[in-house]
């Protein structure tokens, strides 16, 4: 299941709504004060139904990514059905939120999930938001004809500045 940024498909709406955390001082003894851009990433398999999102955060201060979130919506009898099959595990990890296994993860990225749990997700309007963002990314995806996939650059923090606040 290849994943593309939101932004890829729709650069002016994430440049205005794609979510950043300012910390002005030390956030925990590894998280040091800048800033952390959420960039959004959809499964961009047509007619996939996932209702999952994964994080892809950057920060400032290391220039690069530091953790990947992954995160699915839907309640579990959900995920039960999508699956076609009800494996508890496999379900807790679509759901999350979690750190993606595959994806390489940096060694604050316990504490950003953390973050991401006590900030983002108590944020109704903004988990309303993702979801919303998932529905256009879904509409512009399913209408594609299909492409060869295309890897992914290497996104940078300067690159993540272009497009988010």
């Amino acid at each position: 299941m290849p994943y593309q940024a939101f932004h890829n498909f729709f650069p002016q709406v994430a440049k205005k709504e794609t979510r950043v955390i300012t910390i002005f001082d030390q956030y925990t003894d590894k998280v040091p004060a800048g800033e952390y851009s959420f960039v959004e990433l959809f499964c961009d398999e047509r007619d996939c139904d996932c209702r999952r999102v994964f994080f892809s955060v950057f920060s400032s201060k290391h220039n690069e990514q530091v953790a990947v979130i992954a995160y699915g919506w839907e309640r579990y009898e959900f995920y039960v059905e999508w699956l076609h099959a009800d494996s508890p595990d496999i379900i807790h990890d679509l759901q999350g939120p979690i750190l993606n296994m595959a994806s390489p993860q940096s060694d604050i990225a316990e504490d950003i999930l953390e973050m991401f749990k006590m900030h983002l997700m108590q944020d109704d309007y903004y988990m309303e938001r993702v979801k919303q963002h998932y529905k256009m990314f879904r509409s512009k995806v399913d209408k594609q004809v299909p492409l060869r996939a295309k890897k992914n650059k290497k996104i940078k923090w300067r690159d993540v500045k272009k497009f988010s606040n």
